[in-house]
């Protein structure tokens, strides 16, 4: 058990180097989501994960007390998210449509506690999300690209890509874009692009919505090239 142990930590530095991650000391990440977690991600602060999480390239997780946990189904984080402190993204809940909501097969009767847990299947947050400190996130839901979830929100319904939700339940505040420049987006596809090529075209990540639609063409043909 203890060289089981030595080797995992190894590993989670060999994986951690291998995918230049950034992991604060104090944050619980296991070794099977640090092996398949995407490129360049940054866990700081004392962020908690576990279970089936998947989480794509160059996103960031802020602690502290940021909590993800899948135990039922599975947690997808999209490329280039950002996630602030203190929020709480959970696949399951306690089943309550029993005489009791308590843990009582786990705490009492010693069985296993996924008899008092109950899930409304997989959290999916597309790329480039970005949810704002103190917000949970419940199972079953889906958070579309681009979208924004403002501070304290507590999300029950699915969010549309690129509109801005806030709240308790979270609603729907307005869209982030008009209709042609998230057609735009759509088409050239970024967050599937190499660090390289986002380097090599960085003007388009500095133009505001206005420039966006005057420079549409000269954007779509960058898209539209499949070089790396």
């Amino acid at each position: 058990m203890i060289i089981k142990k030595i080797i995992k930590k190894l590993m989670c530095i060999y994986y951690s180097k291998k995918k230049k991650l950034n992991i604060s000391g104090r944050s619980k990440i296991s070794y099977s989501i640090i092996k398949k977690c995407g490129y360049g991600c940054k866990f700081l602060n004392e962020v908690d994960i576990s279970g089936n999480v998947d989480i794509g390239k160059y996103t960031s997780i802020n602690g502290p007390s940021t909590r993800i946990s899948a135990k039922i189904n599975k947690i997808i984080i999209g490329n280039y998210c950002s996630i602030a402190s203190n929020t709480v993204i959970q696949e399951y809940n306690h089943n309550y449509d029993r005489i009791s909501t308590y843990y009582k097969n786990q705490n009492i009767l010693q069985e296993k506690g996924d008899k008092d847990i109950v899930s409304k299947g997989d959290i999916v947050i597309e790329d480039d999300v970005w949810i704002g400190s103190n917000v949970v996130i419940l199972s079953g839901m889906k958070i579309g690209r681009g979208s924004i979830i403002g501070a304290g929100s507590v999300v029950t319904k699915d969010v549309n890509p690129y509109t801005i939700v806030g709240g308790n339940p979270a609603k729907f505040i307005k869209k982030r874009f008009d209709d042609e420049i998230i057609d735009i987006l759509e088409s050239i596809k970024w967050w599937t692009w190499s660090k390289e090529k986002i380097k090599r075209n960085q003007k388009i990540f500095k133009y505001n919505s206005q420039e966006l639609i005057k420079n549409k063409v000269e954007i779509l043909e960058i898209g539209g090239n499949h070089d790396k």
